[in-house]
C-alpha cells in the first residue's frame, strides 16, 4: 500500500524523468533532417500528452487529504500506471 506521500514523489520522479527525455528528444528533433523532425514532434507531442496527464494526477494527489487518500488511492495507482505505460509505449514506439 503506497502512501500519498509516496505516491506524490514516485510521480514526481517519474515526471522529472519524462522531462529529461522530452529534452532529449527535442535535442535530437533540433538536429534532425525535415522529415525526421516530423517524427520527433509526433514522439514530442504524444509523450508531452502523458506527462500532463500524470501532472494532472498529481495535482489531485496533492490536494487530497491524508484521510481521503485511502478511497482515493487505488484509482490514483491505476491511473498512474496507466499514464507510465502510455509513455513508455510512446517512447518506445519512436526510439
Amino acid at each position: 500500500m503506497t502512501s500519498r506521500d509516496e505516491f506524490v514523489e514516485n510521480l514526481k520522479t517519474s515526471i522529472d524523468e519524462w522531462n529529461t527525455q522530452i529534452g532529449e528528444m527535442e535535442t535530437k528533433m533540433n538536429a534532425a533532417s525535415a522529415d525526421a523532425q516530423a517524427k520527433y514532434a509526433e514522439q514530442i507531442a504524444e509523450a508531452s500528452k502523458f506527462r500532463a496527464e500524470a501532472q494532472a494526477k498529481l495535482a489531485e494527489a496533492m490536494k487530497t487529504s491524508q484521510d481521503a487518500w485511502e478511497s482515493y488511492r487505488t484509482s490514483a495507482e491505476a491511473a498512474a500506471k496507466d499514464i507510465s505505460e502510455g509513455f513508455r509505449k510512446a517512447w518506445d514506439r519512436f526510439s
